[in-house]
């Protein structure tokens, strides 16, 4: 391909919006404050070392030259990346040479001295918002370090200077190398799509959406490898449009734009993913999948119709390469693929000869273009998809439902996944991990990517993690750590970015936590955010503990400053905060359970902790009343919510405890749960009389009503109604040595037939008296634990389908098992934090033998 041949586009086309090699230039001399004089013949002006030779590119706010390097060399020749597992396009197997040694040879041959010099334009080139805003994208592009994405080779260091330079490539861009009408090789758009969808699968697990995915930003190096670039562009006040100099501007290019972004709402990375749908689709048919005479109308298409099917276009396009066109491009967000790495699967798939499984598994394809979501209507497809249906439906009662390990997300070195706390990224669909380890604050991606990293100061240390939450409205959650340096015990502010925003110390005596090691005496320790006035402006909750002594505290602080509002100190071990309007006076009021732990402190308001409270206070933190529940090791927990579903909050508690201690000290077993009127006053109690592990409330038959369910150590889980009168007790696991760990996971439609189901975690304990050997200072016993296993119930309580975790623990699980939608999809999975994150996700088998076949290896400690 020639470097200056003309880009074959449609006359109808609206321009490009991004920089590659191949348009017409002008070689005017440029005037612009950064650009000095020509340094020769043949150079029309310069930018330090750099000559530039020709613009190439222009836009709203940037030129784009072509330019040489007079002090390029081998190094530099060799600073692009390597693709990896590509090969070239008559050969699309991966290369097993040096490919960092290709890649430099090849630089070299193909002039290594030419790059492409993005400028801001002369307007703005004095701007200090803009300045920032273009060395920003510049440092932020730098780190993006993959095979398949152009990098940002250099940028301006000095002050009020806004310049970077990226690798030239002369075979140009994937939009010169589709021709209207004329569609690509299937072994060339297999080549071309896997090595995009690697590069978005990077992106996307480091928080980075592409927001201008298309042909023109996918260059060639004519080796048969592709580069994405433009990273982050399209979010940022750079929003460059670089075009045609000979053409108008058009701010962005309509045809690659998903519905969510044509009708302008926010959107997040699976525009990126219909924006692949769409690049694959116009490799495969050789046209965009719109077309207009202007970007309002080629907007009001996408908004309005699925278009055209790319069978009717092009009859001998790959069936398997339409079916990942079409879950890429479905109009539905249910129906679409949910992550890039499901795609980058299925055309590992079809390198293999084998048919991609579609966004939700086997038959998705065929259900997105039975319900429409990509192709026009068609009786026949129509008719053909009812057939199927039926016949189908004849062998439903050999299906049976499975929870499958969809995904294991760890990193090498990362311990304390146990501990991680879920966040959200603006504009990614997926949460991210907050977690603690070996002192550092790590973010990690869902696709196992470090995103970004904190450590407290020089001498900081006991970092610790409670509390993720949005303090600053930015959509994505910020983590409230706590640490120790010296007499100060600290809670911090840790923005997405990994910057401390805001601190308080609390100042304390010290202790001698090792021989070498000393800390605060009292520790602080955020634990919830509120917001008492419902006026936007959150409260940060904390506790101060002392071990076994005093003091005992609840701490208020205004976000985001952390400024102190209050404090309340109590006797007895603080549980959990929940918080409502008591007074019916628009503002809430807190609520705190308290733990009996039987140590000897009491506190300034006369409660001790031989005894187990619920503390109400208003939202200055003075008290209202108190009620007392049990004596020594018992644990009161409150929940609030609307029981009755008459929009007014209700107070619930359930007590639970140590039944190990209690039987040692002759104290008699309990599981009271007891609801509350808003003075304190008892309304309803149900006792089983059994040490409860887990409490939650749900409605399960759809009446609007919470229901109350609870599980206990002989593995029993009790429905309740909102009066507290038992209506259902099933048994979820069998109680096989001294106790069942029954706890749930979360209540949430895991099926899809909009009806909830439980899901809980179960684990058997087996209590053995004797020396610990691994502690011979604790209590003289160990606890074992056996078939550690998620089990998933209906809202009937019959049991679904189960997952094994573990068989045997030889001491205390560090597991939490919970609900969150992990990919995006609308649909919540099951998230077991171990060792590492697993994540299951709700499949239906074929079979009790397929099933078998799929069940994974067991995982042990």
């Amino acid at each position: 391909m020639s470097e200056r041949s003309p880009g074959k586009r449609t006359a109808a086309s609206p321009p490009a919006t991004s920089f590659v090699p191949g348009l017409t230039s002008t070689s005017a001399p440029p005037v612009h404050p950064l650009i000095g004089p020509p340094s020769r013949p043949g150079v029309i002006g310069t930018v330090g070392r750099f000559e530039l030779l020709e613009r190439i590119g222009e836009g709203g706010m940037g030129w784009v030259f072509l330019a040489r390097d007079p002090r390029a060399d081998e190094t530099r020749a060799g600073d692009l990346p390597a693709p990896q597992g590509v090969g070239s396009a008559a050969s699309p197997q991966p290369s097993h040479q040096d490919p960092a040694g290709a890649v430099k040879a090849e630089r070299r041959d193909a002039c290594p001295m030419l790059v492409a010099l993005k400028l801001l334009k002369p307007d703005l080139a004095a701007n200090p918002r803009a300045i920032e805003y273009f060395l920003k994208e510049a440092r932020h592009a730098e780190r993006l370090e993959h095979p398949n994405i152009l990098p940002v080779l250099e940028s301006s260091q000095q002050p009020g200077e806004a310049w970077l330079t990226m690798p030239h490539m002369p075979a140009g861009s994937l939009d010169q190398l589709i021709g209207p009408g004329r569609p690509l090789e299937e072994k060339l758009i297999l080549n071309i799509a896997r090595q995009l969808a690697a590069a978005l699968v990077y992106a996307h697990g480091r928080g980075i959406i592409h927001r201008d995915l298309k042909p023109r930003n996918i260059l060639l190096d004519g080796q048969g490898r592709a580069y994405l670039t433009d990273f982050g562009l399209a979010r940022s006040l750079l929003n460059d449009a670089l075009l045609d100099v000979r053409c108008a501007e058009v701010a962005g290019t309509p045809q690659y734009q998903s519905p969510t972004a044509a009708r302008g709402e926010h959107g997040d990375t699976r525009d990126d993913i219909y924006s692949f749908g769409v690049v694959l689709y116009e490799m495969l048919t050789g046209r965009p999948p719109y077309q207009g005479a202007n970007r309002e109308e080629i907007l009001q298409q996408i908004q309005a119709d699925p278009p055209s099917s790319i069978l009717a276009l092009n009859p001998k396009a790959s069936p398997r390469l339409v079916t990942i066109a079409e879950g890429a491009m479905a109009r539905d967000l249910r129906e679409r693929y949910a992550h890039m790495s499901y795609i980058a699967e299925d055309l590992e798939r079809v390198v293999r000869g084998e048919r991609p499984r579609g966004p939700h598994g086997s038959g998705a394809s065929a259900r997105i273009r039975k319900r429409g979501f990509f192709s026009r209507r068609n009786t026949f497809v129509t008719a053909a998809a009812a057939l199927i249906t039926f016949a189908v439906s004849g062998w439903m009662w050999w299906l049976r439902p499975a929870l499958l390990l969809c995904r294991t997300v760890e990193v090498p070195g990362v311990r304390g996944w146990s501990q991680a706390k879920l966040g959200y990224s603006k504009g990614i669909t997926e949460p991210v991990f907050h977690l603690i380890s070996d002192e550092k604050l790590l973010t990690v991606s869902a696709q196992a990517q470090v995103l970004n990293e904190w450590a407290p100061p020089s001498g900081g240390h006991r970092l610790g993690l409670n509390v993720v939450k949005d303090v600053d409205g930015d959509g994505s959650t910020e983590a409230l750590v706590h640490w120790c340096r010296g007499e100060d015990s600290i809670i911090s502010v840790i923005r997405h970015s990994q910057t401390e925003t805001d601190r308080f110390a609390l100042q304390s005596p010290l202790v001698r936590e090792r021989p070498s090691v000393e800390r605060p005496a009292t520790v602080l320790a955020a634990i919830a955010v509120v917001d008492f006035d419902h006026d936007g402006r959150l409260e940060l909750l904390a506790e101060t503990t002392s071990g076994k002594s005093p003091p005992r505290a609840i701490h208020c602080f205004r976000l985001p400053d952390l400024q102190p509002l209050w404090n309340y100190s109590f006797g007895p071990w603080l549980t959990e905060t929940a918080v409502l309007d008591l007074n019916g006076d628009g503002v809430d009021e807190l609520i705190f359970g308290s733990a009996a732990v039987g140590d000897g402190v009491t506190g300034p308001d006369g409660t001790d902790d031989g005894h187990s409270y619920l503390f109400a206070l208003d939202r200055d933190g003075k008290p209202r009343w108190r009620r007392g529940f049990g004596e020594l090791f018992t644990h009161v927990h409150p929940i609030v919510t609307d029981l009755d579903g008459d929009g007014k909050q209700d107070i619930l508690v359930w007590v639970t405890g140590q039944d190990e201690f209690w039987k040692k000290h002759d104290r008699p077993e309990m599981g009271p749960v007891v609801r509350l009127n808003n003075e304190g006053a008892e309304v309803h109690r149900y006792d089983n009389h059994l040490r409860l592990w887990d409490c939650r409330t749900a409605d399960l038959d759809g009446d609007g009503k919470q229901e109350v369910l609870l599980t206990d150590r002989e593995g029993f889980l009790t429905v309740l109604d909102s009066n507290l009168r038992r209506l259902q007790r099933a048994r979820v696991a069998e109680n096989r040595f001294t106790k069942v760990r029954l706890e749930f996971a979360g209540v949430a439609d895991l099926t899809g037939d909009s009806s909830p189901e439980v899901a809980l975690w179960s684990s058997q304990v087996e209590f053995v008296a004797g020396l610990n050997e691994g502690d011979p200072k604790g209590e003289d016993n160990v606890r074992v634990y056996h078939d550690n296993r998620v089990v998933v119930l209906s809202a009937r309580l019959k049991a679904l389908a189960s997952y094994l975790i573990a068989k045997k623990w030889p001491a205390e699980t560090d597991i939490k098992v919970q609900l969150a939608d992990c990919d995006g999809d609308g649909v919540s999975e099951v998230l077991v934090l171990g060792q590492e994150a697993l994540v299951l996700k709700w499949q239906r088998g074929w079979g009790p033998a397929a099933a078998r076949l799929r069940t994974p290896p067991t995982k042990g400690p």
